[in-house]
């Protein structure tokens, strides 16, 4: 489930918003202890992708576009689940 996070877009007025987090473990990475988190799916997903690309370059390069489509789609379900 995403985090609340209490935001004021006026004074008196409050709203609560969601901030979804996404792991490498929950993506199958059991040694990498790296979270995103984000108000979107968008910015978590491409957050997502930026660590893996910096920090596991030997696995995405190994990745077809399709598997990299699956995983996509993975973190969307997982992201979905957490509204």
């Amino acid at each position: 489930m995403g985090v609340g996070v209490i935001d004021s877009d006026a004074p008196g007025s409050y709203s609560k918003k969601i901030m979804k987090k996404l792991s490498c473990k929950d993506l199958g990475s059991a040694d990498c202890n790296f979270v995103a988190t984000g108000a979107t799916n968008e910015e978590v997903q491409q957050k997502m992708f930026a660590h893996a690309a910096k920090d596991h370059p030997e696995k995405m390069a190994t990745m077809t576009p399709g598997q990299i489509q699956q995983s996509a789609q993975l973190m969307k379900r997982l992201l979905d689940a957490q509204e």
